[in-house]
């Protein structure tokens, strides 16, 4: 007990301690009074077969618990409780009978580690005294702090003392042996620790040629400008920077490091990561009517023993290469009405009804089997042209992002929580694409136009070509220059020469940045004679060319095809003028050979022809054919005809077709005699005025 009356708390208490689930009743009057608030009849309602029958169901029980806990304890010394029920009866409390078992053993615990550390306390303290009391006579200061009083007053200090038995035997000689065996210790200490000097030594010289070898490659690896520092996740490693911290997808930029680790020969492995730990590349095929003619060309992977800085542009490439993929097809969800196609591992491009431009991520070393390099692979260079320029756009886009990002520009909610938009890589190979399709269909519709006016014998006919060469920008670097241009609006000139009056200037803007992005839109003016600048030295007036008043251009052009319209409507006004300038001059020189022809010539009403101003059933009317490749394809001339109506010697109508193909150029080129649009014109225009005025006579 403490003084305060209350039972000691320690753990090492004597005092017996109370089961904590004891629930059984702690006196008869405890137990009546139980069972008469718990059955209806009360304590008078018990009966001696329940209390029996209860007493045997609790020794059944308490039994059977014994044999599984291997105890063996009375089953008659239980705990009876009554309570009510159907019937009486006593009921033996299982949760006390485990509870008492539990307190049994902790008391039983208790009790043996008190008595081992009692019998532990009291052979200390019987040692400390003893030692104590040997120590008293020698030493009698310190004895006196650990001897206990009781055993000092009991028998004194200084009363046990401790003395050699026996002197050692030539204690000299076993001293010197001990000196030599001190000495060979020492001397084999100090061999083991040369030993052990030199080993260490060697793994020293091991580490520092690992670690000579290891900064020499991240050195040389810094050397070639990529940025090493230390690994944002591990600042205990080095690592480099081969990805780019503006790309849209955040695992692109949480893969932009690679760890540089020391291998156990010192050279450096590259933990780049699973995105990049496979090499691929951005795979760009043309094809024609399903054959492949041309595709970009693909590194070998890298070996294991190659370079650092080698390894590092690989990653650095395949990052980039598959970033592109994603961007490609994130544009290419936006470009569906440019007959750009998804697939479920291309993304197709459809440039007219025969090619096709692939955009695919490959594996390298698991790239699609195609034809070798050779003569059908007429296309690999255009091939890698657009794989490089995708390059270079998305590095532009890079490099726009950085720009901006360096601007503090405030930004509103909803800018800061919207995705940023695709890049334009697509579009501009697109529009650099239709650009080059329009020039070619151009070049091609101009060429058989001017072709078919010479073999008509219009000689001066012919087109000259010259693409617009933008200046070097001297405030930017080269890269920043070429992108530049690349995004720059992309132009041609064709000077176009139909007759020696006729000229004409086509520009081809094409679009790639601006709203019509993707087109080609045209400019047509009129140039004057060339026969009136080199005699006056500067352009005449623009009244003097024959299209001025016939019909001249609208300007602006948004199509290829009204463009090309007009100009076959031109052409055909050109050749009714060219043919009323030769009848005049024709007329004008039967007239100073005193010859009757008082025929006046004039151009039609459609203005495609000329006709005979009094009788109006004279006359002559050209036409141009053309065919079209597909639906695509720029129109192509094949034939020019010129239809002449005359007066018989009868006087009734008559009609001659004469035409001039394109399959004739390449018969007059080998000698072949083809007959000219003035000996044509002149017999149907220049006809005896007798002759015409018998045949008008007749026909009135």
């Amino acid at each position: 007990m403490s003084s305060s009356g209350q039972p000691s708390r320690s753990p090492f208490s004597l005092r017996p301690t109370q089961p904590p689930n004891d629930k059984k009743p702690r006196s008869i009057a405890d137990a009546i009074a139980r069972i008469n608030a718990g059955r209806p009849r009360g304590f008078r309602g018990l009966r001696m077969a329940d209390v029996q029958k209860s007493i045997r169901e609790r020794n059944q029980r308490r039994q059977s618990q014994q044999g599984q806990s291997g105890r063996e304890q009375d089953g008659n010394n239980g705990d009876v409780r009554m309570d009510d029920g159907g019937t009486s009866e006593v009921e033996v409390n299982a949760d006390a009978d485990e509870g008492n078992t539990a307190a049994l053993a902790l008391t039983t615990a208790r009790d043996t580690i008190l008595r081992e550390v009692n019998t532990a306390y009291n052979t200390s303290k019987q040692t400390l005294d003893l030692l104590s009391l040997w120590m008293s006579k020698e030493r009698p200061t310190q004895a006196m702090g650990t001897l206990d009083n009781e055993l000092r007053q009991l028998v004194g200090i200084g009363t046990i003392d401790s003395t050699k038995l026996h002197e050692p035997i030539d204690r000299e000689g076993r001293q010197r042996d001990n000196i030599m065996v001190v000495t060979g210790q020492r001397l084999l200490s100090v061999n083991e620790s040369a030993s052990k000097l030199q080993l260490a030594a060697s793994r020293l010289q091991q580490e520092c040629g690992r670690e000579t070898k290891y900064w020499q490659d991240v050195h040389d690896v810094s050397g070639r400008g990529w940025p090493v520092a230390r690994h944002p996740g591990d600042p205990s490693t080095m690592s480099v920077k081969f990805g780019f911290s503006e790309s849209t997808v955040p695992d692109f930029q949480a893969n932009s490091w690679a760890a540089m680790r020391r291998a156990d020969d010192g050279s450096v492995s590259l933990d780049t990561g699973k995105l990049v730990s496979v090499p691929k590349r951005v795979l760009v095929s043309l094809e024609k009517d399903g054959r492949v003619f041309g595709r970009s060309s693909l590194p070998r992977p890298p070996s294991k023993d190659s370079p650092v800085e080698e390894r590092v542009r690989d990653a650095r490439n395949t990052i980039l290469a598959q970033e592109l993929w994603h961007e490609i097809n994130r544009e290419g969800r936006t470009l569906l009405a440019y007959n750009v196609k998804l697939r479920p591992d291309s993304v197709v491009y459809k440039l007219d009804d025969h090619t096709t431009i692939t955009f695919t991520l490959v594996t390298l070393g698991d790239e699609p089997d195609v034809a070798p390099a050779g003569p059908s692979r007429t296309g690999d260079g255009y091939a890698e042209t657009v794989c490089v320029g995708l390059h270079l756009l998305l590095a532009y886009a890079h490099r726009q992002s950085a720009q901006k990002r360096t601007h503090l520009v405030p930004l509103s909610l909803e800018e800061g929580i919207a995705s940023k938009p695709p890049y334009n890589l697509i579009r501009p190979v697109i529009s650099y694409l239709q650009h080059e399709l329009s020039l070619r269909s151009t070049v091609r519709f101009l060429a058989s136009l001017s072709g078919l006016l010479r073999l008509a014998g219009i000689g001066e006919a012919g087109y000259t070509l010259q693409e617009h060469v933008f200046p070097p920008l001297p405030t930017e670097t080269a890269s920043e220059s070429l992108l530049t241009l690349m995004l720059s609006p992309l132009r041609y000139r064709i000077e176009l020469k139909l007759t020696p009056q006729a000229r004409l200037e086509i520009v081809g803007v094409g679009h790639v940045t601006s709203s019509q992005q993707g087109s080609t839109s045209y400019r047509i003016t009129l140039l004057p004679a060339a026969s009136a600048e080199t005699q006056s030295g500067t352009p005449s007036d623009r009244g003097t060319h024959p299209l001025s008043n016939l019909y001249p251009p609208a300007g602006d052009y948004p199509t290829r095809e009204e463009a090309f319209g007009y100009l076959r409507a031109a052409t055909l006004r050109v050749l009714a003028n060219h043919c009323e300038i030769l009848a005049k001059g024709w007329t004008a020189e039967a007239r100073q050979r005193d010859e009757a022809y008082n025929t006046t010539w004039t151009i039609n009403a459609m203005g495609d022809g000329i006709r005979d101003r009094e009788t109006g059933c004279r006359g002559v009317t050209f036409e141009l054919v053309s065919v079209s490749d597909g639906r695509d394809a720029a129109p192509r001339l094949t034939e020019l005809k010129v239809k002449c109506d005359q007066l018989s010697d009868e006087g009734t109508p008559s009609h001659r077709v004469w035409s001039w193909k394109a399959e004739d150029l390449e018969k007059k080129g080998k000698g072949h005699s083809v007959d000219a649009l003035e000996a044509v014109l002149h017999p149907v225009l220049m006809r005896p005025e007798t002759v015409a005025a018998s045949e008008s006579s007749r026909h009135i």
